[in-house]
């Protein structure tokens, strides 16, 4: 047969064999009475399988990530090294790459147009340290600025990160400025259980906070007791392990927040239920270095003309051991309060966990996903929040606090962008 032979068929009568030669592009064709080959067939590119219609001796051969496209609402590529993706026109994708078909190696990304073969050019992840044999929770942020796709791909769990960019013409690529989105993938002789944990899309946004693999420094923060630590990458530590802490940390200058969304991950350690108390998203207008009082403040208490998220872990007034709600104008951040316990979502895990939270100019919406179980919460509340900070723009940020019992709160990244 030829090189690199993968799959084999034969037909309902026994008298003959189609085998895949994945290198060569070709599917032998095999005399089993004598068990020689007749010819070779030329398929295309990298054939994987080969099946056998019931009904007759006639062969056909099938060929070998997030994609932006407009072949279709229903549109699917080849399978196996294809990824699901190869065949797709008028398309532009993001590969993550877990074998070598055609020497991009067994740990690889990289930008394909068109349903190209997703293989080659690739860019190796192996020298950063994320690897997708891990199987570790691994975190991409796309972006595009009308000339240029960006990826940025971090392992979570060790916080290794890649950067890659290409300069593209999406548009052009895929025929309008319209086109679905989503997701291909693709097995072959070797599997994996493939899951996207959670997904968010923006368009038309402007970022006007843009940390989205960590804190290099603290360039564009006011900082109130708050740290960001020497790790590459940084992490914005709201509270460090000590008692009786009260800090806060906010954009420099005022952000509009008439309509946004804000995409961050955290982690509270040690795991454990000793830990507290919590911490506070928070959108102000009091003062640009604001902080409120420590404990089961949440260091948000007391900061007026405020609006806040709260992710809390101590029961101060039965609120619960594992809640979050909204709050106003530096109110204590105790009750009413939302348990997220039935969720599976669990504060005192020391998983990483992942905040959206978006303002459509009525309702403030949070959505919280453990990173490592994939289990989600959601809580909204209708609210005017420039009416309540008494503008259009505020300050953004964080505020942390503990009491008797600590913790270290780090936020891992944070991106905020207005509309």
């Amino acid at each position: 047969v030829g090189t690199n032979p993968r799959r084999i068929a034969i037909t309902p009568n026994g008298a003959t064999a189609y085998v895949t030669n994945y290198g060569a592009g070709t599917v032998s064709v095999i005399t089993t009475a004598s068990n020689t080959v007749v010819a070779p067939v030329t398929v295309g590119t990298n054939p994987q399988a080969v099946a056998i219609a019931p009904s007759g001796p006639t062969a056909a051969p099938l060929g070998p990530p997030p994609t932006i496209q407009n072949a279709g609402a229903r549109a699917r590529g080849t399978g196996g090294g294809g990824l699901g993706y190869e065949g797709i026109a008028a398309s532009v994708a993001v590969k993550f790459d877990l074998y070598d078909n055609a020497g991009e190696g067994v740990d690889s990304t990289g930008f394909f147009l068109n349903g190209a073969a997703p293989t080659v050019p690739a860019a190796n992840l192996a020298p950063s340290g994320v690897n997708l044999h891990s199987g570790d929770v691994m975190h991409a942020h796309l972006t595009y600025d009308g000339t240029t796709l960006t990826l940025t791909l971090t392992d979570t769990v060790t916080g290794s990160s890649f950067v890659v960019a290409d300069v593209l013409n999406i548009p052009a690529a895929v025929g309008a400025n319209t086109a679905y989105v989503g997701f291909t993938a693709g097995t072959g002789g070797e599997a994996a259980t493939q899951q996207i944990l959670n997904w968010t899309f923006v368009s038309g946004l402007t970022p006007v906070i843009s940390h989205p693999t960590g804190f290099a420094s603290a360039a564009g923060l006011t900082l109130n007791g708050v740290t960001v630590t020497s790790a590459s990458p940084g992490t914005l530590q709201l509270t460090d392990g000590g008692g009786s802490e009260g800090n806060s940390a906010w954009s420099a200058t005022p952000v509009n927040v008439q309509n946004f969304e804000t995409d961050f991950s955290f982690q509270i350690t040690p795991a454990g239920p000793n830990t507290a108390d919590g911490f506070t998203f928070t959108l102000q207008n009091a003062a640009p270095n604001a902080l409120g009082q420590t404990g089961g403040a949440l260091g948000y208490a007391g900061i007026g003309s405020s609006v806040a998220v709260k992710f809390d872990l101590y029961d101060n007034a039965g609120e619960g051991v594992d809640s979050t709600g909204f709050f106003t104008n530096g109110a204590y951040p105790s009750v009413p309060a939302l348990d997220m316990t039935a969720s599976g979502v669990n504060l005192h895990s020391g998983d990483a966990m992942h905040a959206h939270i978006s303002y459509d100019g009525t309702t403030l919406v949070l959505t919280l996903t453990d990173i490592v179980t994939g289990a989600s919460f959601t809580g909204s509340q209708a609210i005017n929040i420039p009416a309540t900070v008494g503008a259009g723009t505020a300050y953004v940020g964080f505020t942390g606090g503990t009491g008797g019992l600590t913790s270290v709160q780090q936020v891992l990244n944070w991106t905020f962008v207005v509309n």
